[in-house]
């Protein structure tokens, strides 16, 4: 099933959202949105609106308050929404006392691919890949990147990249910039950045009032 929904056109059908991290006190009311293929689109709205909020409900781990919501015709609340999502969040969640390439190779053996792949996107990005530095005690830039790989191991229907270019330097997102590009060819990425930067092709606005 899991397999089959892969293979599908990307697709997300909100309707009537009501969402929040209180019941009593939802951040957006009645949101409705329908998508069906792939593509790039800015999450957009002014600061506090609820963008990384979304992005919680999109990626299945923030229950809806109210309204009905399906990636790949998958409903929200359904756990196989982990299989159809990639959600690379602002705030990085690595292990303090694992290296770098610690971190590499679980993300390989947990996606069953090949850390040689995921080594040749850190080289592009600009980690030195063999260092035995704990994560705790690496620079907030290769933090940035290190998280974004871990969390893009593989293609899924659905991208989520919550602020991923922030603290990383110009050269670093000029390649993620070509990898996200490369992605909404086949995928459906939404992605929440307060500037853009320079080459991303053809996005679309979603705004979130």
């Amino acid at each position: 099933m899991a397999c089959e929904q892969k293979n599908k056109t990307p697709s997300i059908a909100l309707k009537n959202l009501t969402f929040g991290w209180a019941v009593l006190n939802p951040v957006i009311k009645d949101f409705s949105l329908s998508i069906n293929g792939a593509g790039l689109y800015r999450l957009d709205g002014h600061n506090g609106c609820g963008k990384s909020t979304f992005i919680e409900v999109l990626s299945g781990y923030l229950p809806l308050i109210g309204g009905q919501g399906h990636i790949n015709d998958v409903p929200l609340k359904d756990t196989r929404i982990r299989e159809l999502v990639n959600v690379c969040r602002s705030q990085s969640a690595l292990h303090p006392h694992l290296s770098l390439h610690d971190h590499l190779v679980i993300a390989a053996r947990l996606n069953d691919t090949s850390v040689d792949m995921l080594e040749k996107r850190g080289i592009a990005l600009g980690l030195d890949i063999r260092s035995s530095v704990r994560t705790s005690d690496l620079s907030t830039g290769t933090v940035r990147k290190l998280w974004y790989i871990m969390c893009t191991v593989v293609n899924k229907p659905v991208i989520l990249l919550d602020e991923v270019f922030n603290g990383v330097d110009s050269q670093s997102v000029s390649v993620m910039v070509e990898e996200i590009n490369m992605w909404a060819k086949t995928s459906l990425v939404i992605f929440v950045s307060h500037s853009v930067p320079d080459g991303l092709d053809n996005y679309q606005n979603i705004l979130l009032a």
